[in-house]
């Protein structure tokens, strides 16, 4: 049965304007005591900030029972388990975590420093792969939601569970938003922490991170925070939202000069161009097997160009159009394969989840990302402490 919740607040932190006051002086400190004093004031405030944001962070453990045992004795059990970050957003125990992890499992608990708690599966986004779970009983906080969809430019800090650390945080900036609406970041040392939170320097939650790459762990794409309450309400009352599945990868491309298609006789009356210039579009790179994609007959190396009349901008744009497609819906995708141009209808799928695929950092690959951040992430603060100590020699 839908349960009608109501998302709580927490009081401002003192923590925020603390920590931007203290991050100038540390700059622009004229003497070395000034410079030790600002040091310790940012490390207290930034303490503050993390522990208070931490209130709204748990850690989710997911365990599925193998089929079989790894021992070779029948009467044994063998669990794979998953661990992930989960955000709190309501006060009854409402949480969001990413779904890869907590699918097809046979039990999910929820800790918080020493608390461990059940928690069910309610429903799951496919759009944004998140899965709203209610945990039992938790003395958490739920979140701040910021109110504006921008922050371009702006400092934020991330907090999630990562090295099993409940509130592992790590600084970066908001990059803004792409053209699906989703928020892009630059964060260092981010790993593979899907399901982190990041947050502005006053506690806010800016995004709940969704997308992570192995060939770019530092650049995390998130669902952004104004979305979240109506991404909550939708499961509570609806159960779970189906996400259309097309099976392709495409690239964007500007053409220069255009490309005339020259379009069927049209009557003179009607008003309509005779031809169509087409200078952008997106390229086929891969078309999944078995997919709709591929049952449509479109094939690697394809320019789409137009979707049901309508011109494609972006790669990310094509992506969101099919995801917001109802599965069964027809989608007419005017291309151009070897200078010929056509039309096919390309029938939306279902989008499902690979169960195997958690988002941990399984692969050496994802794990050698890992390493080369971290010790980017601390080559740089080498760097600005030795920029300290000369700093302080002169005075």
């Amino acid at each position: 049965m839908a349960r009608h919740t109501k998302m709580l607040t927490m009081k401002p932190m003192t923590a925020a304007r603390q920590l931007v006051v203290i991050l100038g002086a540390v700059f622009f400190a004229s003497s070395a005591f000034a410079v030790d004093s600002s040091l310790h004031g940012f490390e207290n405030s930034f303490t503050e900030l993390v522990f208070g944001l931490s209130r709204s962070i748990v850690t989710v453990e997911a365990s599925r029972r193998l089929p079989f045992s790894r021992f070779g004795s029948p009467t044994d059990e063998t669990y794979t388990k998953e661990y992930t970050t989960g955000i709190v957003v309501d006060s009854g125990g409402l949480i969001l975590v990413p779904a890869r992890p907590v699918l097809g499992r046979d039990h999910i608990t929820v800790r918080f420093d020493n608390q461990v708690v059940s928690a069910e599966l309610i429903a799951v986004d496919y759009q944004t792969e998140l899965a709203l779970l209610r945990a039992a009983s938790t003395t958490v906080v739920p979140v701040r939601l910021v109110d504006r969809q921008t922050c371009a430019g702006k400092m934020v800090i991330a907090v999630g569970h990562a090295f099993g650390f409940r509130s592992s945080p790590s600084l970066g900036f908001c990059a803004g938003i792409r053209d699906d609406g989703v928020m892009q970041f630059s964060i260092p040392h981010m790993g593979s922490q899907l399901g982190t939170g990041v947050f502005d320097l006053s506690g806010c939650l800016l995004g709940i991170v969704t997308e992570l790459t192995t060939d770019q762990p530092s650049l995390p794409s998130a669902v952004p925070a104004h979305r979240i309450s109506a991404i909550v309400n939708y499961l509570l009352h609806s159960g779970d939202r189906q996400s259309g599945f097309a099976g392709i990868r495409s690239q964007e491309i500007e053409i220069t000069p255009g490309i005339i298609i020259q379009q069927a006789v049209i009557p003179a009356s009607s008003g309509r161009p005779h031809q169509t210039i087409i200078e952008r579009g997106m390229v086929v790179t891969s078309v999944v097997p078995a997919s709709p994609a591929s049952r449509a007959g479109l094939l690697a190396g394809d320019l789409i160009y137009a979707v049901n009349g309508m011109e494609v901008n972006s790669a990310t744009g094509l992506a969101s159009l099919v995801k917001q497609s109802v599965p069964g819906t027809a989608l007419r995708m005017d291309i151009l394969r070897q200078d010929q141009q056509s039309s096919i209808s390309l029938i939306v799928g279902r989008k499902s989840l690979n169960l195997e695929g958690d988002g941990m950092p399984r692969d050496q690959k994802a794990r050698d990302h890992l390493a080369d951040s971290i010790r980017q992430m601390l080559v740089k603060m080498k760097n600005h402490i030795r920029l300290l100590e000369n700093r302080l020699d002169e005075l």
